[in-house]
């Protein structure tokens, strides 16, 4: 049907779809945004731990403001297809289990 440039066509069109299917199973590389600068954990703390004073009871407010800026601040991958969790619900919530 294609005469000489059968096997060619045949050829790239696996190639094309051998890159499609690796392309659709790939983890996506996570794009890094450095370090926290210091001051912005601290205005962070300084906000969680002013939350935890004025809102919850009978939780270390001074760990919680630790746990909540650490996890506020660090760094998250991108997975395309997954669902995200506000960083401040996330972070709230394990600050309060675990202070």
């Amino acid at each position: 049907m294609f005469g000489e440039y059968g096997i060619s066509i045949g050829l790239a069109l696996c190639v094309i779809l051998a890159l499609a299917v690796g392309s659709t199973f790939t983890p996506v590389i996570p794009r890094g945004e450095g370090p926290v600068p210091q001051a912005e954990l601290a205005e962070i703390a300084a906000q969680e731990f002013s939350y935890c004073s004025t809102n919850l009871e009978g939780v270390d407010c001074a760990c919680f403001a630790g746990r909540a800026g650490q996890v506020m601040t660090h760094e998250r991958l991108e997975i395309r297809g997954a669902e995200r969790i506000d960083p401040a619900e996330l972070a709230r919530l394990q600050a309060t289990e675990s202070c």
